[in-house]
């Protein structure tokens, strides 16, 4: 920058003071008021008011920004765990109640009975198998009117997390007043009324619907100890006189204990 004349310098030293010109402009200024007693001695008189700057003080704008970017990082600190703990808690929520989807691999149906209860209203009675996922097995069901007939429509699930099951699930279920015209597994038709709605009902399908009230029910396809002798499936029902009753699947008694 070229040098400076003394109304140019004059006019730039409240500037100049505050520190608010160009470095360039500041180096000129400078050189100015090395060769220039009258400037220098207006930037005296400046400068004369102002108290004298502490070390401390001289770094104030420093200090704040610092403390700025201190408190911006805890920000970001604060932010990055709470999104980490919601994370954490959606995570653990996914793997106590997992999604599911449909799967009706490997689910066998055994029997399936239309029955009436006491008051001549129908039910269906189930004895089937279904793997097992950490432990459990998930049914849903519901009824649909398709072509002018009730269908019941039976669909498994396992959680999308596990690939293969860790066990089978066997055992018995009602569903009460359906009068229901087919069976759907799926896409599969596994009963209709018009075939099986008049198959002979074995006695150990009264006893499971009455169990909750008359009986202890227990239904067993793996066999159980003290019932090694006899081939699974069975069914065995103990009575509340101490009475025990097994059948085949069929409703054959296989054994009857007084």
């Amino acid at each position: 920058m070229n040098k400076l004349d003394c109304p140019i310098v004059r006019d730039l030293l409240p500037l100049y003071v505050d520190q608010v010109v160009s470095p360039e402009t500041a180096q000129a200024v400078d050189a100015h008021l090395e060769d220039c007693p009258d400037c220098r001695r207006e930037y005296e008189s400046l400068t004369a008011h102002l108290p004298e700057t502490l070390p401390e003080e001289a770094d104030t704008s420093r200090q704040f920004g610092d403390f700025i970017k201190k408190v911006k990082w805890k920000q970001k600190l604060s932010d990055g765990l709470t999104i980490f703990l919601l994370l954490a808690a959606l995570l653990a929520i996914f793997l106590w109640q997992p999604p599911r989807v449909k799967d009706n691999d490997d689910v066998t149906f055994y029997r399936i009975y239309q029955t009436k209860d006491e008051e001549g209203r129908p039910s269906l009675f189930f004895v089937y198998s279904a793997p097992m996922y950490n432990s459990s097995s998930s049914a849903t069901y519901g009824e649909r009117e398709e072509d002018g007939k009730t269908i019941l429509q039976i669909d498994f699930d396992r959680p999308i997390i596990y690939g293969t099951p860790d066990s089978t699930s066997e055992g018995a279920m009602c569903v009460p007043h359906a009068e229901i015209d087919e069976v759907h597994l799926g896409d599969q038709v596994i009963w209709t009324k018009k075939d099986n709605g008049d198959d002979p009902v074995p006695e150990y399908v009264s006893a499971y619907i009455d169990a909750e009230q008359k009986y202890y029910f227990t239904f067993e396809l793996d066999g159980k100890e003290n019932f090694t002798d006899y081939p699974a499936p069975f069914i065995a029902v103990d009575y509340p006189d101490g009475r025990q009753m097994v059948w085949a699947l069929d409703g054959n008694v296989l054994s009857e204990t007084p």
